[in-house]
């Protein structure tokens, strides 16, 4: 359900590769109402929270690694 759908490549002998234009994606309109429906879900919960201000702050940060910073060694 989440996967994006994969076009098949055309291939070499079928037309120039700079003539074709790749289109961007658009979401289907289940996609946008599944989404709605749990982003409604969340935010209730969150809203529900002692710690709510705390939460809407560190959802809302922007998250970036750095040099020498692995995903995979990091604890929390």
């Amino acid at each position: 359900y989440f996967r994006r759908e994969r076009k098949k490549r055309a291939k070499k002998e079928e037309g120039d590769i700079f003539a074709t234009k790749k289109e961007s994606y658009k979401a289907s309109e289940q996609r946008k109402t599944d989404q709605k429906l749990v982003d409604k879900q969340v935010l209730k919960a969150i809203k529900a929270h002692p710690d709510k201000k705390m939460l809407f702050t560190y959802l809302s940060a922007m998250f970036g690694l750095r040099s020498s910073q692995y995903p995979h060694r990091m604890q929390f």
